[in-house]
């Protein structure tokens, strides 16, 4: 009995089907990105939280402090209540307080939630700072206080005015 094109479909229609499958189970791994995930940290001692995020982002939270990272590119930070102190080197950061985004690389500051907006305190380095159609560049020792638009206020600091409640744990 000699082979025929029907046969021959017949005989390679599995492993077909199977080759098809794996080469489309594999375009679709990477087609979708890695999953995101959300630690959230919450500080309710009397003393500072110190987190290493990665060997390159460390953070202080202050006590009755909250925040959220996310493992996005980049490594993205929400603080939802109280002071934090970073320490970031070589690596972006991302960081969201309210109606504040901060952009952070190689810099030292620390950024605090106020009722009424946001407090950031730069002692080494400098961020980039987005607050609805405002962005502004803000070096080491410069404190503003922005409310929910604008940069309200505005002082000259040292290094060592810059998160004292660190000094105070």
């Amino acid at each position: 009995m000699t082979d025929t094109p029907t046969s021959n479909f017949k005989k390679y229609r599995i492993p077909f089907i199977t080759a098809a499958l794996a080469a489309l189970t594999s375009g679709v791994i990477f087609i979708l990105p890695a999953p995101q995930s959300t630690q959230l940290y919450e500080n309710k001692e009397t003393y500072t939280l110190n987190i290493s995020v990665t060997p390159d982002i460390l953070i202080d939270l202050d006590s009755n402090s909250a925040m959220t990272v996310t493992n996005s590119k980049p490594l993205s930070v929400e603080l939802l209540h109280g002071n934090a102190y970073f320490e970031i080197n070589n690596e972006e950061l991302k960081i969201t307080s309210g109606s504040i985004n901060v952009t952070a690389t190689a810099t030292h500051f620390s950024l605090e939630k106020l009722t009424t907006g946001n407090r950031i305190a730069i002692s080494d380095g400098q961020v980039s700072i987005n607050i609805g159609a405002l962005t502004q560049d803000i070096n080491a020792g410069q404190q503003i206080d922005f409310d929910n638009s604008k940069a309200i206020k505005e002082v000259s600091i040292t290094g060592s005015d810059v998160a004292t409640w660190r000094k105070n744990n």
